[in-house]
């Protein structure tokens, strides 16, 4: 029947492991958990909570199994399982509960006539994080290592100086040779700040026909693939709306209205409204993720914020009324799928000299969160609905490009609206909208509230992609799952 824990010969002829299904698991770090087989039976496997998974697939025929058992099928293809993915960029290596031994830290790699190697990329950057120096590690090889710039591995970043860059190793490649890895930037201030822009390298390794071990990089994305763009409607970048209307009074008493003082006499300004329509539009986007499809090709995942403002307003200095809204979309994009969550905050504002009269609304994904109505006895030409316009600069630090996403696990990736207030701010809300993954994309929204408890919220932000089947779980409150 072949090798049941681990393929160990030169030339597999069958391996595999012949239980598959979902593993689940209500404690984090948990040594076993229990795998749900097709029949419905379980049975105690390890690793349960290693819910970041890997598609290995060496092209092996199917295999010749003579068992009629629909819960003992062997496959020519395996889910190769860990934790989430570290900063040494170092994957752990399990089929159901049978490990490798002590290379729990390397990750298998198949070579013909040798058979399955276990190698481990490094990626250490020096203090000065001007360089870095990947090593490729192989027990029975001479390690090889390399020394390249922050632009030879694709961080070719000018709006900054990186002060450290963080490692993930996202997915490793259906053989086992390849890593891909996600290298985030950060500069320091008070404290480490996000870069917006990211580099994904691919580091493959290769096994030369004189028989030594050698290594590739190849860059897959860099960080200056950054997106950003910038629409201004408004006259300058010092007022919001295109056309603005003075009232002007002069030393005998007379009032003019009008976008500009009049040419003669001595006229003094004292006040000054907006009217007209107008909007403003900055769009901001870059690679953030990538993974490799079942034909083991690089899919780059790209993240995309659009914020824009709407603002029109139409009366006379006495009496006047208008609107200023901003619509807030967040997306993620991979080849012709998308995910996206929007918000959109509104306020409608009506007065005349001596009251103002807002009315406001909140909207998430296309549900009201909140609407309020103030009445203010102020005059709608002092009162200030708070409205400010996004900065025309190119971003050189954005906290909030990683927090408009959320990495459920290593294949599955959603839009993300975080610490949302529906109570005043009593309660918080995270969202994550419909997730992208390999194989296309699940649909739904999920909600986690803030007075759960901590174990809860913490299983609530995981789940899992089966390469295989296509199955996926996500977002549940009482289970970690993933699948073998």
């Amino acid at each position: 029947m072949g090798f049941p824990n681990s393929p160990v010969d030169p030339e597999i002829v069958q391996w595999g492991w012949p239980w598959h299904g979902r593993i689940e698991s209500a404690a984090f770090g948990a040594a076993t958990g229990t795998l749900r087989l097709p029949s419905g039976a379980t049975m105690s496997v390890g690793r349960p909570t290693d819910y970041w998974t890997y598609l290995w697939d060496i092209g092996m025929p199917a295999p010749d199994s003579d068992s009629e058992n629909p819960d003992e099928q062997w496959w020519n293809r395996a889910i190769l399982r860990s934790a989430a993915s570290s900063s040494d960029a170092t994957v752990a290596y399990w089929y159901g509960g049978v490990g490798a031994g002590g290379n729990v830290q390397r990750y298998p790699m198949y070579v013909p006539g040798r058979g399955v190697l276990m190698r481990r990329f490094e990626v250490q950057f020096n203090s000065f994080v001007t360089q870095a120096t990947i090593t490729l590690s192989v027990p029975g090889f001479a390690d090889v290592s390399r020394t390249y710039t922050l632009a030879q591995l694709g961080l070719d970043v000018s709006d900054a100086t990186p002060t450290s860059v963080q490692r993930t190793a996202m997915d490793c490649s259906p053989d086992g040779r390849a890593t891909l890895m996600l290298l985030t930037p950060f500069r320091t201030a008070f404290e480490p700040v996000e870069l917006f822009g990211r580099a994904i390298i691919e580091l493959r390794a290769v096994v030369l026909e004189s028989g030594l071990l050698d290594f590739e990089l190849n860059i897959i994305s860099r960080y200056s693939d950054k997106v950003f763009s910038y629409e201004n409607g408004f006259a300058s970048e010092a007022d919001e709306l295109a056309l603005y209307m003075y009232r002007f009074v002069s030393d005998t008493g007379d009032i003019h209205d009008g976008p500009t003082r009049p040419p003669t006499g001595n006229w003094q300004q004292i006040a000054r409204w907006p009217v007209g329509s107008n909007h403003l539009q900055r769009v901001d986007e870059t690679p953030c993720w990538a993974w490799y499809d079942a034909s083991g090709a690089v899919e780059v995942l790209r993240y995309r914020r659009t914020v824009l403002e709407e603002c029109s307003y139409s009366g006379t200095y006495s009496a006047r009324s208008g609107f200023q809204r901003q619509t807030t979309t967040r997306q993620l994009l991979a080849g012709a799928r998308s995910a996206s969550l929007v918000e959109i905050t509104n306020a409608n504002l009506s007065g005349n000299q001596s009251t103002t009269t807002e009315s406001g609304t909140y909207t998430a994904d296309g549900e009201l969160i909140s609407s309020t109505t103030y009445v203010a006895p102020t005059s709608i030409n002092t009162f200030s609905p708070g409205y400010l316009p996004p900065s025309a600069v190119t971003p050189q630090i954005d906290a909030e490009l990683s927090r408009g996403y959320l990495v459920v696990s290593n294949k599955l990736l959603a839009p993300c609206i975080r610490q949302l207030s529906r109570d005043g701010g009593v309660t918080q809300e995270d969202w994550a909208g419909n997730a992208l993954h390999p194989g296309g994309a699940d649909v739904g929204r999920h909600i986690r509230l803030s007075t759960w408890p901590v174990a809860e919220r913490n299983r609530w932000q995981t789940g899992s992609f089966n390469p295989i089947t296509g199955q996926v779980v996500r977002h549940l409150r009482d289970l970690y799952c993933t699948w073998v």
